[in-house]
């Protein structure tokens, strides 16, 4: 979901802490770190058992289910 992305990104790669995300998501605390968990989570599955990439699928499409 598009909501755990952007916590994800938010908190891990741009340093946001947790209460400046909620305010930005108009969303508890608890909220946000729900959503970090199971974003994280969702990259550990996708890391651990990656989705076969062929030669034909580009490897952007491939990379992009990273950000899903």
């Amino acid at each position: 979901p598009v909501q755990q992305r952007e916590a994800i990104l938010l908190f891990e790669v741009a340093g946001f802490r947790m209460q400046e995300i909620a305010e930005l998501q108009k969303k508890s605390v608890s909220a946000v770190k729900t959503s970090v968990s199971r974003a994280r989570e969702k990259v550990r599955r996708l890391l651990t058992d990656p989705v076969p990439h062929s030669p034909q699928t580009p490897i952007w499409a491939t990379a992009k289910l990273l950000l899903l």
